[in-house]
């Protein structure tokens, strides 16, 4: 990929993770996972999940401390977006900036490299 087209990649993904950056805030306030958080804010009790999972209620509960801790799987986790009429949004947000901050530290630690190199 030429340099240009990698600039306006960048800016492209970065336009297209504003909404989840937005989300990150969100989650650091709150300790309960999205299938909790969705399957309450719409109202259906663990039992109605379960049941479009064809799984027991206490499967339910399984699957939401799981997410919370990071130990569910993704295909898992879409099954149960599914279940709760969801879409699995899977993303990779920069910490801190943007995509364009990251490259440009990573052109820093590479242009220190060829420096390191050409002065052995």
């Amino acid at each position: 990929m030429q340099a240009y087209e990698r600039t306006n990649f960048r800016r492209e993904l970065d336009e297209a993770m504003l909404p989840f950056r937005m989300v990150v805030k969100r989650k650091g306030k709150s300790k309960m996972g999205w299938l909790k958080s969705v399957r309450q804010a719409t109202g259906m009790p663990e039992e109605e999940l379960a049941r479009r999972l064809g799984v027991c209620r206490r499967e339910i509960r399984r699957l939401e401390v799981s997410e919370v801790n990071s130990r569910i799987m993704l295909g898992t986790l879409r099954r149960a977006a599914e279940g709760l009429g969801c879409e699995l949004v899977y993303a990779l947000v920069p910490k801190q900036g943007t995509l364009e901050d990251l490259a440009a530290e990573q052109d820093g630690v590479r242009e220190q490299v060829l420096a390191r190199k050409q002065g052995s």
